[in-house]
C-alpha cells in the first residue's frame, strides 16, 4: 500500500517541478524543446513551397462565334493561342476545359441545330499535323433558342488556331448563330 503512493507523490512531484521551471523560466523550456527539433533543408535542398502546375496561375477566356454579321457583331469565328503568357513565359498549350454559349435561329423552328463543334487547326510554322476535334450537343429550349454547355479536355498548341462550326445546322440557321465561351488554362514549359 505505502509502493502505490510513493509512485504517486513521486510523479506528482516531478509534474510540479515541472511546472515551476516552466512558470518561472519559459524561455529556457522553449530552448530545451526547441533543440529537439532540428530543420534539414539546406539552400541546395530548398523546401518546395509553390505548386508550379497550378491551373490558376495563367487561366485563360475567349469567345467565338459563328453565323450571322448581325448576330456574331464584333466576336471573331476564331481565335489564335498565345505562343507566351502576360509574363513572357513560353507557352507549351492551352487545356480548354469548358465551353457553353448559345445558339439562335431568327425564323423560329425546332430542332435547327444538332450541335457545335470546336476544332484545332496545326500552326502554320509546326511539324505537328495534329488536329483536335469535339462536338457538344445543342439543348433547344424553345423555338429558336439553344443552348449548350460542357466540361471538355482540349488541347491546343501555341500557335494554332481554335474555330468554331457546327453540327446538323438547318438552312434557316443562316441567319442567326451560336456565340460561345471557352474557359481553361495555359501550360508553360
Amino acid at each position: 500500500m505505502n509502493l502505490p503512493r510513493r509512485i504517486a507523490m513521486a510523479i506528482g512531484g516531478t509534474v510540479a517541478v515541472a511546472l515551476v521551471i516552466g512558470l518561472a523560466a519559459p524561455k529556457t523550456v522553449h530552448a530545451l524543446v526547441s533543440a529537439l527539433v532540428t530543420v534539414a533543408n539546406t539552400s541546395a535542398n530548398p523546401v518546395p513551397n509553390r505548386d508550379v502546375d497550378n491551373s490558376a496561375n495563367f487561366p485563360f477566356s475567349s469567345e467565338v462565334c459563328f453565323g450571322d454579321a448581325n448576330f456574331c457583331q464584333s466576336v471573331p469565328g476564331q481565335f489564335t493561342v498565345p505562343t507566351v503568357t502576360s509574363s513572357g513565359a513560353p507557352i507549351k498549350r492551352l487545356i480548354i476545359e469548358t465551353i457553353s454559349g448559345v445558339c439562335e435561329n431568327p425564323s423560329g423552328g425546332s430542332n435547327f441545330i444538332a450541335g457545335i463543334a470546336l476544332n484545332t487547326s496545326a500552326p502554320t510554322d509546326s511539324s505537328n499535323g495534329s488536329l483536335e476535334t469535339v462536338f457538344l450537343p445543342a439543348v433547344q429550349t424553345e423555338p429558336g433558342f439553344a443552348m449548350f454547355n460542357r466540361i471538355v479536355h482540349f488541347y491546343a498548341n501555341p500557335g494554332a488556331s481554335v474555330v468554331e462550326g457546327s453540327s446538323g445546322a438547318s438552312s434557316s440557321f443562316l441567319a442567326g448563330g451560336c456565340l460561345a465561351a471557352v474557359s481553361g488554362h495555359l501550360v508553360t514549359q
